[in-house]
């Protein structure tokens, strides 16, 4: 693996560069530890594409070394990651030599970071992916308490994670173009989801996520969701173009649905 870096004065900790691989049914995030101080380089890449980015490794987490760590990218559920997650087994334990781990990407927001990272690694996970919820060209420093956490966690920008993902759904795409085109649901068989009208007080009153996980967008009051059978929740825009033209399940925990076809 090749890694670039470049020289910053903002950041005391040596740097990781953050390698993004696109598997067939999740991302693959390789972290390789770099010898001077500097912000990371994010570096997405399949066999024909690469696209290069910055993100800042936590003062408060685990620093990588040697060659790297990798593993599959999950999405937080709740997106914030501000209160429990659910547990994820798969994962190696603390001081695991594990060469493949589990990572989750979280929205920056409503808690601390040193709150998300630690939810996170009571969850299971080994690294902590956080985005920011806000259009900004600089990058956060995150700094916390440091005791007790054994996992890697790193800040990266939204359009960082705006570029991964669209850049997953393209490689979804173009594995199946053996196909005349791939699996999706006819748009009859996904208007009878169960929809409704958000409204802010809903956040409090139900268990429900605050922002769309594939726009990325937080909800606003009068825009129209869809609920999968998961009970996963999108812009119905969102998830309704999803289905009827990338795929056959839900974003977020890979839940099949039958195309009614």
């Amino acid at each position: 693996m090749k890694c670039c870096r470049r020289s910053s004065s903002s950041f005391s900790k040596p740097c990781t560069a953050t390698t993004f691989f696109v598997s067939y049914s999740s991302f693959l995030l390789a972290l390789s530890s770099l010898l001077r101080p500097s912000t990371a380089l994010v570096n997405l890449r399949a066999k024909s594409f690469s696209f290069t980015f910055l993100d800042a490794p936590a003062r408060f987490a685990v620093p990588v070394r040697g060659s790297g760590v990798c593993g599959a990218l999950h999405t937080a559920d709740p997106i914030d990651a501000c209160s429990t997650l659910p547990s994820n087994r798969t994962a190696v334990g603390r001081g695991g030599g594990s060469a493949h781990s589990d990572f989750i990407l979280i929205v920056r927001g409503v808690c601390s970071f040193e709150n998300k990272v630690r939810i996170a690694q009571d969850a299971g996970y080994q690294a902590a992916i956080i985005y920011d919820d806000q259009e900004k060209g600089s990058l956060y420093s995150m700094i916390g308490d440091s005791t007790g956490i054994y996992i890697h966690a790193v800040f990266v920008s939204k359009m960082a994670v705006l570029a991964a993902f669209l850049f997953a759904r393209n490689c979804r795409l173009l594995r199946h173009g053996a196909h005349k085109r791939p699996p999706s649901m006819n748009r009859q068989a996904v208007e009878l989801l169960p929809s409704f009208t958000f409204k802010s007080s809903y956040v409090n009153s139900k268990r429900m996520a605050e922002t769309c996980a594939i726009c990325l967008e937080d909800y606003r009051d009068g825009e129209r969701l869809r609920v999968l059978p998961c009970l996963h929740d999108f812009h119905a825009v969102c998830v309704d173009s999803w289905l009827t033209k990338w795929g056959t399940f839900c974003p977020i925990c890979k839940h099949e649905m039958s195309s009614g076809e």
